[in-house]
């Protein structure tokens, strides 16, 4: 099963996040959050619980956060704040 097939039969796994880092982003959390989010979240729309575990979970990974592009495009083409403060905000407006 490639990891495509993986990835279109689970919600993203807040946990996989774990694994990840700033320099490997176009290999782990950056696909995942492409399935996470398949369109680009509306500004003001709500999170799915899946979406806002998943992003919480970045949020908290310090090692995603480091100096390095690639991130921000992901989060870009997921219609996501690029800036960790306004994302955490994200996830906490969506557990309210």
């Amino acid at each position: 099963m490639s990891s495509h097939e993986i990835l279109a039969t689970a919600d993203p796994d807040p946990f996989a996040v774990l694994l990840c880092g700033q320099h490997t982003v176009d290999l782990d959390w950056g696909p995942l959050l492409a399935f996470a989010f398949p369109e680009p979240h509306p500004e003001g729309a709500a999170l799915t619980r899946a979406q806002s575990a998943f992003l919480a979970a970045l949020v908290e990974k310090d090692s995603c956060w480091g100096p390095i592009a690639n991130r921000d495009a992901w989060l870009r083409t997921a219609g996501l704040p690029t800036d960790r403060g306004e994302l955490r905000l994200l996830v906490r407006a969506a557990g309210e």
